[in-house]
Formats: structure tokens, C-alpha cells, sequence
């Protein structure tokens, strides 16, 4: 594939400063949308416990346990730690996390039995080539 021609593109003042124009509108959007975004996430987080306090045990029960299982395990033991989370959520979070691990315990023996099977066609496949080769 042939090479695109370079461009000889030359710089002018009128070019650097609509340039920088550019990239100063550019950046002061990003920033626009950054603080949007952080007040978003402020103005949800004043409202959980309010939220919260409104709904009954099971669907408390249901949120905590979904944060936790996806949080990390530093993450989990602050959430585990909120005043409004139902007593029943660590044990199903335990549940959970260990049927997850062995599920993924169970893809990686999967993956590597495959891949066994992989090498063993690869190496049958070698085998009848190489006597072929020898005669």
C-alpha cells in the first residue's frame, strides 16, 4: 500500500490562534461536563438515605447486596457498614461471591481442558507428518 503524501501545512498567527481557540473551547466543555457530572453524583448521594429509608427490608436487602458483590473488597466493608443495610445482606453476599468463584474456577478448568484438547489434535495431527517425512 502506498504512503498518502505528506502535506506541507504552514503555520500562520491566524492559524495558531484558531487553533488555540479550539483547543480552549475544547478543554473549557470537558471541564463543563466534569463538574455536571460530579454534581450529578452529589446530588444522588444526598438523596440515597432518604431513598433508602423509604423502601421496605427486601428491596434494601436487594441494593446492598448488589453493590457488594460488585465492590471490591475494601469497598464492600464500607458499604457493609451503613446504618440502613438489612442484617440478612453478608450472608447472601457470601453466597454469592463463592458462586462466582467456583463458576469462575470451573470456566478455567474448562478453558485449559479445551486447550489440553488443543494440543493433543496439534500434536496427533504432527504425528502421521512426521512418519510421512521419515519414509
Amino acid at each position: 500500500m502506498a504512503k498518502p503524501p505528506k502535506l506541507n501545512i504552514v503555520s500562520s498567527n491566524a492559524t495558531n490562534r484558531a487553533f488555540n481557540v479550539l483547543v480552549n473551547s475544547a478543554s473549557s466543555d470537558a471541564l463543563k461536563a466534569e463538574k455536571a457530572d460530579r454534581e450529578r453524583r452529589a446530588a444522588i448521594a444526598a438523596m440515597l438515605d432518604v431513598w433508602l429509608e423509604k423502601q421496605p427490608e427486601t428491596v434494601r436487602t436487594d441494593f446492598f447486596a448488589t453493590l457488594e458483590i460488585a465492590a471490591t473488597a475494601s469497598a464492600r466493608k464500607k458499604i457493609a457498614s451503613h446504618t440502613l443495610r438489612p442484617e440478612g445482606v453478608s450472608d447472601i453476599v457470601e453466597l454469592e461471591l463463592k458462586r462466582l468463584a467456583e463458576e469462575a474456577e470451573r470456566k478455567a478448568a474448562e478453558k485449559a481442558a479445551e486447550a489440553a484438547r488443543e494440543a493433543a489434535a496439534h500434536i496427533d495431527d504432527a504425528a502421521p507428518q512426521a512418519v510421512a517425512a521419515k519414509a
